[in-house]
């Protein structure tokens, strides 16, 4: 049986007006996390996970609003399997492996009768 005992640092920078729908601002989030091994099969590694998500409205009102979102992960160390970096990249594909793993996401989101449409695009 695998123990680990470790720890975890968070930065957070929000800009952001609105959380739930934001439509200006700016959201910078950094995690690192560390992890030594407490049993003799357990091994030591460590995760870097940060993230920029930008988002900006075309017009006055703020109904159209342009997002971008990247972010990712980095193991470093010797994690397992299990727990190396991964992404899911449709609803049954997931990508794990020991180089690092970076998602990005654009939209658009279209304010209409008081509710967000959105209109997303993987770039």
């Amino acid at each position: 049986m695998a123990a680990h005992l470790g720890g975890k640092l968070n930065f957070t920078f929000d800009s952001r007006k609105d959380k739930l729908l934001p439509d200006s601002g700016v959201l910078i989030s950094i995690n690192a996390s560390t992890f030594r091994g407490a049993g003799d099969n357990a091994r030591d590694y460590g995760q870097i996970t940060p993230l920029i998500a930008i988002d900006r409205s075309l017009n006055a009102a703020g109904t159209i609003v342009v997002s971008d979102r990247v972010g990712g992960i980095v193991s470093l160390g010797n994690p397992a399997f299990y727990q190396l970096a991964s992404i899911m990249l449709r609803l049954s594909w997931r990508w794990s492996g020991s180089s690092p793993a970076i998602r990005q996401n654009a939209g658009i989101r279209i304010s209409v009768w008081g509710s967000a449409f959105r209109i997303n695009s993987l770039i």
